[in-house]
Order: C-alpha cells, then sequence, then structure tokens
C-alpha cells in the first residue's frame, strides 16, 4: 500500500491486544506514532502524512489489554515511499473461487499482489448488492448470505488498492437447490511442524473452508484454546508459552463455514524440548522460477520449518520490488505480476518463522548455482495463448466409504477443477482451487456410501488459457469406514553421506502426508519435520544436524482418515569435512607459516598436527609450520580423534646469494604466477612454459619483487591482473612447440636482468635509466637542430 504520502502496514499477534506503530525517518529517533484502532489479533493501521521518495523506519508495539508488562515490540523495519502516485491496478495472485457453496450462502477465496479491499457486487433477476472487505489484505475470504435457493448469480469481483487502482475479475454460479448439510472433514493430517521449548507447530487441511482451533492440556493442568482468525482449508497454527519439557495432549478442532458440524483429530502425548533452539530455516528446495508468461512469474521454494514468503525482485540497475505472503506454510509460492514481456529478472527469496528466525538467499551473487546465489528468471515474449494440457490421469485414488481423491497432472500451472455427482443424478457439485500447480489433487468428502459417482476435471493456466477438459471417470465408493492405517510398502532409509543433513525416504500403499521426529538421546525429541504435501513415494532433508552424530527417528505416516502408522530407525551422519589453508607450501630455510584448519561442524576448534620429517619441516601444536632444511615433506593436520586427516606438501630452499643469476628463467615464471591456495601461485603460464618447470630456489626474490613493488600500486596491480587474464592460453601454445619456447626464453633474457639489477640495487637502476633518457633526448634534440 505505498504511495507518496501513505504507507498501509499490517501484523499479526497470537493473542487479541492493542497495537501502536512508532516511526520517523531516522532508526534511532522513532519520535511519530499511529495506534491501531481495536484491540484484535490481526493488526492495520494507515500512516498518512508521508514525505514522498522517503525512507521510514518503523517498530510496532503490542500490548496485552489491561497488563501493559505484558508488552511485545517488533524488531526495526524500513519502507520507502514512492516518487510518484501508484497507477498500477493490483494483480490476482490467486483468481477469486467459490470455496464453499450452499442453497442460500456461498463462501469466495482470492488473493492478490498487494494489500487490497474487496469489493463484490451480486447480481441476479431481483436485482444488486455490495458486499465490501473491512480491511485491506493480499488474502481474501468472504462469505455471501442471505442467497436464493437454486438460482444463477453473477459475482464482480474487485480489487481496490490505497491508491484507488482496480481490477476486476467476473464469476457465475447458480446456489444449491436443497441445503448443503456437511460437516468439515480433514483430509490431511494433522502433522507436527515445528518443536521447541516453548512452541509447537500444526498443520492439517480439510475439505471445506473451516475455523481453525486447538485445544492444549498440561499434564495436570487446565485445557487452554488458541485459535486463528477466518475460514480455511489449510490450517498452520503455532501454539506458543508452552512450558519446556513438558507433555501435552493436544486436539485440533475445525468447524465448517456453515456451522454444520466439527472435526476434531487428536494428537498422542506431545513432549516440548528440554532447551531452547534459535535454528533458521533452511532451504530444503532451491527457490526457482515457474510457469513464467509475458507479464508473470511463479516463484517456489520449501522450507524445513513453516514460514513467511517474501520475494524480491529487480531487472539490472532497477529498483527493487517485493511480493510477500504471511501465512506460515513449508511449501512457498509467491505469484509475480506486472512483469514486463522479454525482460530478465533477478530475484531473493526469504522466510521467517513465527519466533522470528530467517533464512534468506544471497541476492549478492552471481547466477548459475543454487542456494547463495543470485537466481534468474525471464518472461516470455509474447502472451501466452496455448491451454495447458493434462499429461497424465485423472485417476482416483484413496477411495473410502465417504469420498475419494482425484489426480492429475497438467503439463504447466495451471487451477484445479473438479464437477462430481451421482451417475444416476442430474445435479452436480463443484471443487475450485486456484492456486497454481502441475500436480492436482483434490479429495472430495460427505459422499454417499456404496455410491457410483461421475466425475469431471479441468485446468486453466495463470492467464486464462482453458479450461482444459478430461474424459469424466466413474468411481464408486466403499461399504465400509476406511480404519485401515497405511502400510510402508518401502522401508524409511537413509543416505548419511552428509555432515550436516540426511535424507530420509519411504513408501506407502496408499495416499499419506508425515512428520517425523529425530531425537539423539531416549525419550527426547531434538526437532520435528513435516512433509509438505500428500503422495505415496516421500523424501524429506532432515537439517541442523550435528557431523559424526547417531540419531533415532520416527516416521508417522497419516492416511486421509487420519489412520497412523510409524516406523522407526536410527542412522549417524558423516564427520565434518575439514579444509585446511594453505594447501601446499613452499618456504625458505628458517621462516615459518601458519596452517589455517576450519571444520563444518562449528563445535570443533581443536585440531592435531605432525610432520613426517621435522628435520626438514616441523609443525607446533598450534599448527605453525617451520623450515629447517632444504628438501620435502609432508605436514598432516586432523581431528582429535584421528580419522580425518589432510596433506600438505612442504617444499623447503635456500634463498639464494643477490648475485647469483642461476634460474632466473625460472624465477620470473614463478613471479609471474597468480597466487592461489597453494601459497605460491596457480598454474606456470608463458615464462614457465618456456622454461620448462616451475620451481627454483630463488623463488622469493621474484615474488618479493612482484609483491612488494607491483602490487603495491594501481598500474602494477593492473598490469599482473591483464596478464593472468591473457596469458593462460599463449602458455599452452607456447610449452608444446620448442622453437617459440627458445624465442621466448631470448625475449625474456633483459627482463630477467632488469629484474636481478632492480630487486639488488634500485637507485643505480633508476640512475642509469634517467641517463640513457637524457641521451635519447639530446640525440633528438640535435638531429632537429641540423
Amino acid at each position: 500500500g505505498l504511495t507518496p504520502n501513505s504507507a498501509l502496514l499490517s501484523w499479526k499477534t497470537q493473542v487479541v491486544s492493542t497495537g501502536i506503530v512508532r516511526y520517523g525517518t531516522s532508526q534511532s529517533a522513532l519520535d511519530l506514532s499511529t495506534p491501531s484502532d481495536t484491540a484484535s489479533d490481526t493488526h492495520q493501521v494507515l500512516l498518512s502524512d508521508l514525505a514522498a521518495n522517503t525512507t521510514y523506519f518503523f517498530s510496532v508495539d503490542s500490548v496485552y489489554p489491561g497488563d501493559e508488562t505484558l508488552m511485545g515490540t517488533s524488531p526495526v523495519a524500513s519502507f520507502t515511499t514512492t516518487e510518484s502516485p501508484d497507477a498500477t491496478p493490483p494483480g490476482f495472485v490467486e483468481l477469486p473461487v467459490v470455496a464453499g457453496l450452499s442453497d442460500t450462502s456461498l463462501h469466495l477465496t482470492w488473493r492478490t499482489d498487494e494489500a487490497t479491499f474487496g469489493i463484490v457486487l451480486i447480481t441476479d433477476d431481483a436485482g444488486n448488492t455490495t458486499v465490501e472487505t473491512p480491511q485491506a489484505t493480499e488474502s481474501h475470504s468472504l462469505t455471501l448470505d442471505n442467497l436464493t435457493p437454486d438460482t444463477a448469480y453473477d459475482l464482480l469481483v474487485t480489487a481496490r488498492d490505497a491508491s484507488g487502482n482496480l481490477n476486476s475479475v467476473m464469476l457465475a454460479l447458480t446456489t444449491q437447490a436443497k441445503p448443503n448439510l456437511a460437516p468439515a472433514r480433514i483430509v490431511d493430517g494433522v502433522l507436527l511442524t515445528r518443536l521447541t521449548d516453548t512452541t509447537i507447530g500444526l498443520r492439517w487441511v480439510t475439505d471445506t473452508p473451516a475455523t481453525t482451533e486447538v485445544a492444549f492440556t498440561e499434564e495436570g493442568g487446565t485445557e487452554v484454546v488458541q485459535s486463528l482468525p477466518g475460514l480455511r482449508r489449510t490450517h498452520l497454527i503455532t501454539l506458543v508459552g508452552l512450558t519446556p519439557e513438558t507433555a501435552y495432549a493436544i486436539e485440533v478442532r475445525s468447524t465448517d463455514w456453515l456451522d454444520n458440524g466439527t472435526a476434531r483429530a487428536t494428537l498422542a502425548s506431545t513432549v516440548t524440548r528440554a532447551t531452547s533452539t534459535d535454528d533458521a530455516p533452511v532451504f530444503t528446495t532451491v527457490p526457482r522460477a515457474l510457469g513464467q508468461t509475458d507479464s508473470t512469474a511463479t516463484i517456489y521454494w520449501e522450507t524445513d520449518q513453516t514460514g513467511d514468503s517474501t520475494v524480491q525482485f529487480w531487472q539490472t540497475d532497477g529498483p527493487v520490488m517485493s511480493a510477500a505472503s504471511s501465512t506460515q506454510v513449508l511449501a512457498h509460492q509467491v505469484r509475480l505480476t506486472g512483469l514486463q514481456a522479454g525482460t530478465t529478472y533477478r530475484f531473493s527469496c526469504t522466510s521467517t518463522t513465527i519466533t522470528g528466525a530467517t533464512a534468506s538467499t544471497d541476492s549478492t551473487a552471481e547466477p548459475g548455482g543454487g542456494i547463495g546465489t543470485a537466481l534468474v528468471f525471464t518472461t516470455e515474449a509474447t502472451p501466452d495463448e496455448i491451454a495447458p494440457t493434462i499429461v497424465d490421469g485423472p485417476e482416483v485414488v484413496g477411495i473410502t466409504d465417504e469420498g475419494f481423491t482425484v489426480r492429475w497432472t497438467t503439463d504447466e500451472l495451471a487451477d484445479s477443477y473438479v464437477r462430481y455427482g451421482l451417475v444416476d443424478a442430474v445435479e452436480r457439485q463443484e471443487f475450485q482451487d486456484s492456486s497454481l500447480r502441475t500436480e492436482h489433487l483434490v479429495t472430495l468428502r460427505g459422499l454417499r456410501p456404496e455410491a457410483a459417482y461421475e466425475i469431471a476435471v479441468t485446468s486453466a493456466d495463470a492467464s486464462g488459457n482453458g479450461p482444459t477438459s478430461a474424459v469424466p471417470i466413474t468411481v464408486t465408493t466403499t461399504a465400509t469406514i476406511d480404519s485401515t492405517a497405511p502400510t510402508f510398502t518401502a522401508a524409511p532409509t537413509v543416505d548419511t553421506s552428509f555432515s550436516k543433513f540426511a535424507v530420509l525416504q519411504w513408501s506407502t500403499d496408499e495416499f499419506s502426508s508425515a512428520d517425523v521426529t529425530l531425537n539423539r538421546t531416549a525419550n527426547a525429541v531434538d526437532s520435528v519435520q513435516a512433509v509438505p504435501a500428500l503422495g505415496t513415494s516421500q523424501s524429506l532433508v532432515l537439517t541442523n544436524l550435528t557431523p559424526a552424530t547417531t540419531y533415532g527417528y520416527t516416521v508417522r505416516a497419516v492416511d486421509q482418515d487420519q489412520n497412523v502408522t510409524s516406523a522407526s530407525g536410527q542412522f549417524t551422519t558423516a564427520a565434518a569435512k575439514l579444509t585446511v589453508s594453505p594447501t601446499r607450501l613452499i618456504i625458505a630455510v628458517g621462516e615459518s607459516t601458519q596452517l589455517t584448519v576450519t571444520s563444518e561442524d562449528p563445535q570443533e576448534t581443536t585440531f592435531q598436527f605432525l610432520s613426517d620429517n621435522p628435520a626438514i619441516a616441523s609443525v607446533n601444536s598450534d599448527g605453525l609450520v617451520t623450515a629447517v632444511a632444504p628438501g620435502q615433506v609432508n605436514v598432516f593436520a586432523a581431528d582429535l580423534s584421528g580419522t580425518r586427516i589432510l596433506t600438505i606438501p612442504v617444499t623447503v630452499y635456500v634463498l639464494p646469494q643477490p648475485d647469483d643469476l642461476t634460474g632466473l628463467f625460472t624465477l620470473l615464471s614463478i613471479f609471474l604466477l597468480q597466487d592461489g591456495e597453494s601459497g605460491i601461485g596457480g598454474p606456470c603460464f608463458i615464462a614457465t612454459a618456456a622454461a620448462g618447470t616451475p620451481l627454483a630456489p630463488e623463488i622469493d626474490v621474484l615474488r618479493n619483487f612482484r609483491d612488494h613493488w607491483l602490487l603495491t600500486n594501481p598500474v602494477g596491480t593492473m598490469a599482473v591482473d591483464t596478464y593472468y587474464q591473457i596469458s593462460p592460453p599463449l602458455a599452452d601454445w607456447i610449452a608444446t612447440r620448442p622453437i617459440a619456447a627458445a624465442l621466448v626464453r631470448i625475449a625474456l633474457l633483459p627482463i630477467v636482468l632488469l629484474t636481478a639489477l632492480w630487486m639488488n640495487s634500485p637507485l643505480l637502476l633508476t640512475f642509469a635509466g634517467l641517463l640513457l633518457t637524457l641521451g635519447i633526448y639530446r640525440h633528438r634534440k640535435r638531429r632537429l637542430q641540423r
């Protein structure tokens, strides 16, 4: 909601509270303030009378009503007002869909790419009615009541941003002839997504929009209830303020949007951790762009903890733009809108947990890698006019007495629409999901046992192409309730070739989701992670592990009817990787060089060192290598257990006398080497190719000339850098041609002599150069006088 003179700020709290925004143009002086209007867990404040194109800093205080000692303060953040008025209409990240339908009511959901107010114009033969949302937000959920049964309606859904820009979408629907009496049902989960000493994260999915509520009880204590405002299908909530190392009985509750009934599910006793943890979330998949069009792109990634989703994107030398979702999820999907056709964008992604721990890609690195590099996508040059193709399915899986799951795959990101009804009946029901995906899973519940249903699926892409239809299929529900737990068709296995993470894989005989708990000691839980989607073949990247450590694990698979099975096992992570710098040494007798050893395990800071011939080079307990006599020796660095050993080759030489010109061709070749991990340089380049060898005892003479004379000034540094860029291919050519090598050696002779003279007597060489310059000047002056 940024304009030249205003900004719309919003935040959420776990409990009902009052709020106040403190802000100003200096981070150390937040001397302006604006309060939120009422006590709530969802807050919104409009800051006005701001200056255009100005950066403001702000922080939010939330106070528990009636007790000002219970106050939470956010970190200081910032925003910059725009320079000119916003003339760009908001974009629909998820198009408006009817998520729930009855005879007299319907429930709409949609998402926009910025905070907007929603305006819905409802039209039928009797006239028009307008309903507006009370707050500006990106995620919209709206129930429309007092409709007429079995009546056709047109809905005009309009999004209006803070600058008054509008964007609208038209929907057509017909209300049901009979009341919808189906209660909410849990069709995925309940799963544990987070476990610390004071928090427990939970996830479940219902088949219809429903409320989010959790009742939990400490042993011997009273029941406490936490809930989230609004209606949703995917429910993610984090219980806060818990007691460390304490068992809790947990029941989740979701009441459908028509208040027909409450779906309930319980978890076995869940014990919080004994100690606190502040592990930041970890990217378990590399963020990537999917389904680019000429004006949109969808950014997708996964994290090991639930967090929000923020994408910053920009053109080269252009302003940084952003798109975000505040919903705490494991699988992140952010749709970017309003992009330019045929344009390359860079982007970075950030996820922040409910406790404020953050994971972010590095936006300053070069493209071409994975996490830690700048990520890139390019929009299509022309509009997408091709409808998606259904390349697999539809098929029906997970058939029960009261429902089933329909699965199909499209060749591009598209929405999911299912129309279904009894084979011998005219009436049909609809299920819509406007989130874009290629793997479509729709679970339908509240059906009749032993009844035949006809199912038709369609999908349309982000550009509105389609919908693409598949041939209708039929399925018959079972006669009995599914009370059979899923079976592991492939037992869990762990890839333990890594030191700080592991990959766990398994398969089940039916669609299920799962969570995994890890522990290093019996009867304790170190962490918990959840799979973000249903499937039969599942994998999970276990993160924040300690190297060379044995873990116990339990995989808990939950089918769509809350039947649970589990499997346990153990694995040991690989030892942490050691690195040493430099990796190779060439030093003169009497000199010393410090070895630096680091480990992937931040707790590992002590190492042991050994020389296989201390008479040539010795090493002390701190890794200081001292050259004793000419020769070759190996120095070893190892962990304290001696199981991980690094070898550092060491060459010891005698420093030459100043008047010794033996091997100066080779000295020059070493001098022109590029410095690397070896401590002396990399490949030998032109002079080495001519001399035929990269090593000589006089190495320090010319290396010191490079380091102390050339690399101490911009001109010399530029000359050395230029040489490194152009010399490797030329050196390769010289090395295979003896005549060329001989000519290069002759050409280098004056350079070698001048270098030796400069190193031993720079004043003498300077004086000789001045005399030569003066002689040339006088000679040219006499010629001009003639």
